[in-house]
């Protein structure tokens, strides 16, 4: 299935907020076995976000392409 630029987007932005310490660790109730697993699969996801759109993406990049896209709706 082809994804809009903006679908990709969204997946990534999806991707490194996950990657934030709160959400690998739940706050605190995750195992270090369990925060770990929880990272290898959210960067293989965003890998694969990153080689549909064909071009790598900072952290800083898509949270001012999110700042930016939200002004605009």
């Amino acid at each position: 299935m082809q994804r809009t630029e903006n679908e990709i987007m969204n997946g990534i932005l999806n991707c490194y907020c996950a990657l934030s310490p709160e959400n690998l660790w739940m706050d605190g109730e995750a195992t270090p076995f369990q925060a770990a697993y929880r990272e290898r699969e959210i960067r293989a996801e965003l890998k694969g976000w990153l080689k549909k759109l064909g071009r790598p993406v900072s952290e800083s990049e898509i949270y001012d392409w999110a700042r930016d896209s939200k002004e605009v709706d």
